[in-house]
């Protein structure tokens, strides 16, 4: 009688001990941005940032890769969120337009060319995140309170 007693109580923490691994299992939402939106490139930048935080150097920080790299003339792309959704945000050049000149028998046509922001967003499944880039994996374990950033440019 002892011993099935003691082994009742074992299934029993062994039930207990598995349920709790089961119930508090965290998995990884993966999002391959080069299959979703087909964006091919590097990360030159990224991390993990402090909601209450300063957000003066982070831009600045980015303002300062995006000027660079458009004079480069490279597509850049800023990759921003928190564990409720990620943005992934950029500038494409848009055709507005042409204008035609005509002086004498010289005929020109110049396009009007502007720049539109355009984004999509990401609403996370689970806690944890990969961010996938040309088969490169970023993984954060999105909290409250902390958010994720990315700046990836494409040559």
């Amino acid at each position: 009688m002892k011993k099935s007693v003691v082994v009742l109580i074992l299934v029993v923490m062994l039930l207990i001990i598995g349920a709790f691994f089961i119930l508090n299992r965290t998995e990884t939402a993966s999002y391959d941005l080069t299959k979703k939106y087909g964006i091919n490139g590097n990360a030159v930048d990224y991390g993990i940032y402090e909601e209450r935080g300063n957000y003066d150097e982070l831009i600045s920080k980015m303002e300062r890769i995006y000027l660079e790299k458009i004079k480069e003339g490279k597509k850049v792309y800023f990759v921003f969120g928190n564990e409720k959704e990620v943005i992934v945000s950029d500038y494409e050049g848009v055709m507005k337009g042409k204008v035609g000149m005509a002086i004498s028998d010289i005929r020109s046509v110049m396009d009007i060319r502007d720049t539109q922001y355009t984004k999509k967003t990401i609403i996370p499944e689970k806690n944890k995140v990969e961010i996938i880039i040309d088969g490169k994996k970023y993984n954060f374990d999105l909290k409250p309170n902390e958010n994720i950033f990315f700046v990836i440019t494409e040559d």
